[in-house]
C-alpha cells in the first residue's frame, strides 16, 4: 500500500522515476511449484516480495529464507529468482527488454544517450567469452533498434551467460 501511495504522490508532482524496468521473457516456467510450498498464500507472498525486490540483497534474503524454510530450490524457482535478480539489475539501464530461450538470448536496447562510446561498446561486446557462449550476432535498424542475439549451449536455470556478458557492459549501461 506504501509503495502504490508513493507512486501516486510522484505522479501528482510530476516527478518521473528514471528507473523503467526491463521487459522479461523467459521461455520456460518461472515459478515457485505447489510441490516445493504447498500453501498457496505462503507462495503469493513470495512472488510479491520478488517483485517488489529493489536490490541484489533483498533477492539473496528471499532465497535464503526459501531455502531455509523448504529446502534446496527447485530448477523453476532457480530460474525464477535468477529473473528477479535480473529485473534489478537492468532497471533503468539501456537494455529495456531480454528474450530468453534454452539455447538462445536476445537483448533488445534503448537508443543511447549523445556521447556514448559506440566503439569502445562493440569491443566489450566482441571480447566477451564464456564457455556456454557458442555464437553472436547483432542487428540495427531504426524501428526496434539494436538487438544482440547469443547462441549459447545452455540458458537455464542460471542465466549466467546473461549476467556475466552484463559485468562485461556495465560501464554502458
Amino acid at each position: 500500500y506504501c509503495e502504490i501511495l508513493k507512486e501516486e504522490i510522484n505522479n501528482k508532482k510530476n516527478i518521473k522515476s528514471n528507473k523503467n524496468q526491463p521487459v522479461l521473457i523467459m521461455n520456460t516456467k518461472t515459478e515457485i511449484p505447489i510441490t516445493y510450498i504447498n500453501k498457496e498464500q505462503i507462495r503469493i507472498d513470495y512472488y510479491y516480495q520478488l517483485s517488489k525486490a529493489k536490490k541484489q540483497n533483498d533477492i539473496k534474503k528471499i532465497v535464503k529464507n526459501l531455502e531455509a524454510g523448504f529446502g534446496v530450490l527447485p530448477e523453476e524457482t532457480k530460474t525464477l529468482t535468477n529473473t528477479a535478480r535480473l529485473r534489478v539489475l537492468l532497471t533503468g539501464s539501456l537494455i529495456k527488454k531480454v528474450e530468453g530461450f534454452n539455447n538462445k538470448v536476445v537483448l533488445f536496447f534503448k537508443k543511447p544517450e549523445s556521447g556514448f562510446d559506440v566503439v569502445n561498446f562493440f569491443q566489450s561486446v566482441e571480447s566477451f567469452k564464456h564457455k556456454n557462449l557458442v555464437n553472436y550476432k547483432y542487428e540495427n535498424n531504426n524501428e526496434s533498434g539494436l538487438k544482440i542475439y547469443f547462441e549459447t549451449f545452455e540458458f537455464f536455470p542460471s542465466l549466467d551467460l546473461l549476467f556475466s556478458f552484463i559485468k562485461t557492459i556495465k560501464n554502458f549501461l
